[in-house]
């Protein structure tokens, strides 16, 4: 049975925002296969030894931390590419069904994550605009939750709180396009990263290379699920 019924599934939506996801993270992310264990591992090995080689302080990174926190930022990325790509009313569907498939295997921290992410995209698009928008930007968002809380029949019910956080989440990554395009948003993803790796400490931050590498990385994520997606 789909993830939408009949009755709350918003029309006019061109992807199957479900069957494409699905697919997408079978395949790539979350898959019963070892090999895409092993292939998240490496990855993250990968990655910890080349921003090792421009600045030392990321060796005392956990693998396996780094591995978790890379998941978390390429959902967030696999949403951004999505809603460039689709727009939002299909972005919506997106991040709500990433959230119930998340949770259907039990991985409701890692998207707990991702909202991280999700803020950081949000204050790149903040910044972009500048302070005299921030108002219109926030009246915008707001108009836009109730929008698709109303379309998807969302209250104040308990079980409604996954969707409506997830309907959030993509909202707030609208109008980032002209942030990303300027790497504003791959900056404010860098930063968050860090941070969380660095257990939410400001200093040491990293240096130039390591930041530039790191959003080489991030672009790298976008660029690979705009081939599969």
């Amino acid at each position: 049975m789909g993830l939408f019924s009949k009755k709350s599934q918003p029309a006019n939506i061109s992807v199957d925002a479900e069957a494409t996801s699905q697919a997408f993270y079978d395949k790539f992310m979350f898959g019963e296969e070892k090999l895409i264990a092993v292939g998240n591992r490496a990855h993250a090995e990968t990655l910890k030894e080349s921003i090792t080689k421009v600045d030392p302080q990321f060796d005392r990174v956990d693998v396996g931390i780094l591995q978790n926190e890379l998941l978390a930022l390429r959902l967030e990325v696999v949403g951004l590419y999505w809603l460039h790509k689709h727009g939002l009313g299909s972005a919506v569907e997106q991040s709500i069904f990433t959230q119930e498939y998340l949770h259907g295997k039990g991985l409701d921290r890692l998207w707990d994550e991702v909202n991280d992410y999700t803020q950081a995209v949000a204050a790149s698009v903040v910044n972009q605009a500048g302070q005299s928008k921030k108002p219109a930007i926030y009246k915008m968002r707001a108009d836009l939750a109730d929008k698709y809380f109303t379309q998807y029949g969302l209250g104040e019910d308990e079980s409604d709180t996954g969707k409506l956080v997830a309907i959030a989440m993509a909202i707030n990554r609208n109008d980032s396009e002209t942030a990303w395009k300027k790497d504003l948003t791959k900056f404010y993803l860098v930063l968050t990263f860090w941070k969380k790796l660095n257990y939410g400490q400001n200093e040491p931050k990293l240096n130039q290379s390591a930041n530039q590498q790191l959003m080489f990385a991030i672009r790298g994520l976008y660029e690979g699920t705009g081939e599969e997606v």
